[in-house]
């Protein structure tokens, strides 16, 4: 088994490594709140939040964008807002940024809470959660981006946008994650530093960037999933039950150490050419030394060790 640490930042996004090399159609804001035909939304990977008004028009904000940039890998957040006709075919920049927001950079304009304004927009971000009303307003929660301070972060805010008056309210939540995001980042950081064990991935290093982007680098693991090595190879009952006995001297070993790992399934175990498993990807639980749970936090953003 090779460990090579390699340090290209890639987009953990749902367990998923996504990595692209093309260049990001631009797209075309025209005009803002003028539809024209020639107008379109910049490529995105999505995680934007959408919505279907009382009118039929079709609604998008932000989403996640990610390219190999002279030779680094870039991935940044879009806070633009959309409204789409499809009686006419065609788009209509609402508001936002016409460029993606990347960790460093402050972002959107909040305003004062429950006040509604022309002049707010969320901040850039992907996975919000987004709804409407009886009333025709867009509702949207959270997600994960940057705050107004420009950190990388899960987000708890609560936003309104009036499509009548083209006013965006911050309902509630907080503007920026302030210090306990890069708190409990740390104390991940140092769970997962804490764990030795043959059949755990190793963490090598971890840290922020320059621009605040939280990072890991794992040990490089050579393997196929699980679910995968066992039917290559038609495995049989007793193979199986061997490999199971692996995992679950791992997971023993974390829960000693008071730590679970939150999604074990086939696609986040390994297993080595020579039989070994790898337990990758713990989303961890720490217990403190009174046994009180600790906050739970995944970074969705890494440095992944590739060869």
């Amino acid at each position: 088994m090779a460990v090579q640490p390699h340090y290209q930042p890639v987009d953990l996004d749902r367990g998923r490594y996504h990595r692209r090399t093309a260049a990001i159609a631009a797209g075309n804001y025209g005009t803002l709140g003028v539809a024209a035909a020639g107008n379109l939304p910049p490529e995105r990977r999505g995680g934007g939040a959408s919505w279907v008004d009382a009118s039929g028009n079709l609604w998008l904000f932000g989403g996640i964008y990610g390219a190999e940039v002279s030779g680094s890998y870039v991935s940044g957040y879009y806070n633009d807002l959309w409204k789409y006709n499809p009686s006419s075919n065609q788009w209509t920049s609402m508001g936002g940024s016409n460029t993606p927001v990347i960790a460093g950079t402050a972002s959107g304009t909040f305003g004062t809470k429950r006040t509604p304004s022309t002049a707010n927009i969320p901040s850039g971000r992907f996975g919000a959660v987004s709804w409407t009303d009886k009333n025709g307003n867009l509702w949207m929660f959270g997600g994960s981006g940057v705050d107004s301070a420009g950190a990388s972060a899960t987000l708890n805010d609560l936003w309104r946008y009036n499509p009548a008056t083209g006013a965006w309210t911050w309902m509630t939540g907080n503007s920026a994650a302030g210090p306990s995001f890069i708190e409990r980042f740390h104390r991940e950081q140092h769970i997962l530093g804490s764990l030795d064990h043959p059949h755990i991935t190793r963490m090598i290093d971890a840290g922020l960037t320059e621009t605040g982007q939280p990072y890991l680098v794992m040990e490089y693991v050579e393997g196929e999933h699980l679910d995968v090595y066992c039917d290559a190879r038609k495995l049989g009952v007793t193979e199986r039950l061997e490999l199971f006995l692996q995992i679950c001297e791992a997971v023993d070993y974390a829960h000693r150490n008071l730590v679970v790992h939150l999604d074990l399934k086939p696609s986040n175990i390994l297993v080595t050419s020579d039989g070994m498993v790898k337990l990758l990807d713990f989303g961890n639980l720490q217990a403190d030394p009174d046994g009180n749970p600790a906050d739970n936090h995944r970074a969705r953003h890494a440095c992944l060790c590739q060869s």
